[in-house]
């Protein structure tokens, strides 16, 4: 088949909602269908791939993608969208499906939507996110779900990246059976346990990032944005002795986290976002990782297992569908998201040494190796595609 994918959620941002993306195109192409990726993108993209055409597409946007429920547009940027949907019209009749992300920018999603009501192509839609949950006023949440209603109720099949996503379609008129649930699959021979700290060591001190020898790490991992609640990270483990905290990530809340890293009792220290690459040393090195997310986020963050296939011992918080993975105290910990003594106390225990936590970690390891791994989710989407057709 001949596949369209229209995202705005593409590598080389930075994110898990990028990275299932480009999981899925691939895998589309490992299956034997012809993908092109349409990129809608905000500046220069020098992404490529041998698997699929990537395509970038510059329609510049108003305001943060990953914030904004209802995007507002100038004349230009919906002169640069049409502009776009005439040039590939011809193109676009040639598709057996349109895939297209559930998200910004509005606009281009509800064209698409609207054309495929008159073409012979099915139309898919993904969501690596919630949907229908909003912290936004009120105001702006029956123009969102209009718009998402609108997509999900003409797309053949959704794919989602968890139960609680589909479940909150469900609740909202979405027809169970055409939602499915993909999760993120892991490159286990990329992220696998480090062999040695001075490894880790070494590339901090050539890269010249912040970290003190001796000290045990706790790490955070992901965008600075409140639905990464990186704020909380900094309150539960402010007054934690003799650690240090590392913040891997960029993104709008840097400054506000900076402020309140000097409240800390123990060192801070903020790496930017690294190549994709080099995170299986830094998740291999960490003595615990924390990824305490919050409510308006949904699926499974996919820096937790990402962590897990290094062997990282992750604790985290019943958020989204984090339970489908994490079994608490069996290759990681788990605990409920209002519970935060609990995770503070969790954190100390194993830290200190209370806690065996050498069976977590290989238990950890073995979980994405047998059920997480990128090899089992391309068969997952080749058995999609076939009965798709």
């Amino acid at each position: 088949m001949n596949i369209a994918f229209i995202t705005y959620t593409f590598p080389p941002q930075i994110g898990g909602m990028q990275n299932w993306s480009h999981q899925m195109a691939e895998a589309y192409a490992l299956a034997g269908h012809n993908v092109d990726v349409y990129h809608i993108v905000r500046g220069l993209s020098k992404h490529s791939s041998a698997l699929y055409n990537y395509i970038p597409v510059y329609i510049d946007t108003t305001t943060d993608q990953t914030c904004v429920p209802v995007q507002f547009y100038s004349f230009k940027m919906i002169f640069k969208t049409c502009k776009f949907l005439i040039s590939i019209r011809k193109k676009l009749q040639t598709y057996d499906i349109w895939q297209i992300t559930v998200g910004e920018p509005q606009l281009l999603r509800l064209l698409l939507t609207a054309l495929s009501f008159f073409s012979k192509a099915k139309l898919l839609a993904s969501s690596g996110n919630v949907i229908y949950r909003s912290r936004y006023a009120s105001i702006s949440r029956p123009v969102k779900y209009a718009f998402a209603d609108f997509v999900l109720k003409k797309a053949k099949s959704i794919l989602v990246d968890g139960i609680d996503i589909k479940t909150e379609c469900i609740k909202h008129g979405i027809n169970a059976d055409k939602i499915k649930v993909f999760y993120a699959g892991v490159n286990t021979d990329l992220f696998k346990p480090s062999d040695t700290l001075s490894a880790f060591e070494t590339y901090a001190r050539n890269n010249n990032k912040g970290y003190h020898p001796g000290k045990k790490i706790i790490l955070f991992s992901g965008r600075f944005s409140w639905e990464n609640s990186p704020d909380l990270f900094l309150d539960v483990l402010k007054d934690i002795p003799d650690v240090q905290l590392i913040m891997v990530g960029n993104g709008p809340m840097m400054s506000s986290l900076q402020k309140k890293a000097l409240h800390s009792s123990s060192p801070v220290h903020f790496w930017e976002a690294l190549p994709y690459n080099d995170l299986p040393l830094v998740y291999g090195a960490a003595d615990l990782c924390f990824y305490p997310l919050s409510k308006y986020i949904g699926g499974i963050s996919q820096v937790i297992p990402l962590s897990m296939s290094c062997g990282a011992v992750v604790v985290t918080r019943t958020i989204g569908d984090n339970i489908a993975l994490v079994k608490n105290a069996f290759n990681g910990f788990i605990l409920d998201e209002s519970d935060i003594d609990g995770i503070r106390k969790t954190i100390q225990c194993v830290l200190n040494g209370e806690i065996d936590i050498a069976g977590i970690r290989k238990n950890a390891r073995d979980t994405i190796i047998n059920h997480w791994s990128i090899e089992r989710r391309n068969l997952e989407y080749a058995q999609f595609l076939r009965e798709l057709q």
